[in-house]
């Protein structure tokens, strides 16, 4: 599947209105959701002898909300980059990390949980049989290991391990039902290197002027994956912009009006020369047409020709997708990266230990499995199924008793 026909850009491209709407209602009924759980959770506490009469804790507002999301994005960078994993991994992680927290909030999803599912399901999704710079094969174990630390060597005592194998594979789970397995993730990786390809042919760079591009716009691509660009630009938008401020980092400022007019002259014809391959298959093969030209076929020649251009620009007729012209977007991806770099700038300042125990403290009973609120769920659907089971034992019994007869 390409880009243009995936369930990432038809789902996972929003407006930033859409995308503040879809947090805000998520925020507030978990908000809801936790208030009613917590206040059931202190009645059990009561009923058990615990922590009578004391008062429900301050629940979590929309800015601490958003500041654990992204500090658990850094942690989830750290993490990979501490196993040696690609980076075509850790942004698709990245990417699973930011979808789940648009439709769910960290009052009832451990958000370290999550971290740790993301990782194992992008490995999964990107075939990642093993960690850079190791010849040893991936495995769980090491995987585990790689979160927990190694097991402590003799009869040392052994360190708390922060997730088990069996509650990896839980929240993994969860993650998947979270995503509605809507998996397909493209990062900006490929769009970039079609990118910097077609830089170095339309502005003639030197290796040393090129090599000093790729470097910055790489490390741009990377940072704009902790912001909510991701979420809001197309794959090829985003290695544009990369590529705009990597040219004013190395001081060819003055050669991106060029670029951009290149850009999108050259999109317009890909475009065009899309549309063409489209209507000369439709004409053989009817509605039997694929979305790629068989291999080998002129189309075919074209279509790859004209891949590189459809992860660049992002979207069928128009390189803006949203009616916008090119710079009128890549402004627009200005202000997002911009606001997104002075958000993760200013949590600096935050006392992270300190919002971790108060989300802790205020996380909805329900999903927590150490509060008695969710031990109480869990005995009851227990004992719902054994009920159902003595049922049915009994009913085959007497359909047996019932032959004898």
């Amino acid at each position: 599947m390409e880009y243009l026909t995936s369930s990432h850009r038809a789902q996972w491209v929003l407006s930033a209105a859409a995308l503040a709407e879809r947090r805000l209602r998520c925020l507030d009924e978990a908000r809801e959701t936790a208030l009613e759980a917590l206040q059931i959770e202190r009645r059990l506490q009561a009923e058990a002898g615990k922590r009578a009469g004391e008062a429900l804790p301050e629940i979590l507002s929309g800015e601490e909300e958003a500041t654990l999301v992204r500090q658990f994005q850094v942690r989830l960078r750290e993490m990979a980059e501490k196993m040696g994993l690609p980076r075509q991994v850790v942004m698709v992680a990245l990417l699973f990390f930011k979808r789940f927290y648009v439709l769910h909030s960290t009052l009832d999803h451990q958000p370290g949980y999550i971290v740790a599912a993301c990782l194992m399901s992008a490995i999964k999704s990107e075939e990642c049989t093993m960690f850079q710079g190791s010849k040893t094969p991936f495995s769980v174990s090491r995987f585990l290991d790689s979160i927990n630390g190694p097991p402590a060597p003799g009869h040392q005592p052994q360190r708390k391990r922060l997730i088990s194998a069996d509650e990896l594979v839980r929240q993994e789970a969860v993650l998947m039902d979270g995503l509605g397995f809507t998996l397909m993730a493209y990062t900006p990786l490929h769009a970039l290197e079609g990118a910097l390809r077609h830089c170095k042919h339309a502005l003639r760079l030197t290796e040393v002027q090129l090599r000093a591009v790729r470097d910055n716009a790489t490390a741009c691509c990377q940072a704009a994956m902790l912001t909510d660009a991701p979420l809001l630009l197309h794959v090829g938008e985003l290695a544009l912009l990369s590529v705009k401020r990597a040219l004013g980092a190395a001081d060819l400022v003055h050669r991106v009006p060029q670029y951009l007019a290149e850009v999108a002259m050259q999109a317009s014809e890909a475009q065009r020369a899309r549309r063409e391959d489209l209507d000369r298959m439709w004409a053989t093969s009817g509605p039997f047409v694929t979305s790629r030209a068989p291999a080998g076929s002129a189309g075919g020649v074209r279509e790859e020709s004209c891949d590189v251009h459809n992860h660049v620009f992002g979207v069928a007729d128009g390189v803006a997708g949203e009616g916008e012209d090119l710079e009128g977007r890549l402004d627009f991806g200005e202000a997002v990266l911009e606001e997104g770099m002075n958000a993760l700038e200013r949590d600096k300042a935050i006392n992270m230990r300190a919002l971790i125990d108060k989300l802790n403290s205020c996380r909805n009973p329900g999903t927590n499995p150490a509060s008695l609120l969710f031990k109480q769920r869990r005995q009851q659907e227990k004992d719902e199924k054994s009920l159902v089971k003595r049922k049915k034992r009994k009913a085959g019994a007497d359909a047996g008793l019932g032959d004898d007869e």
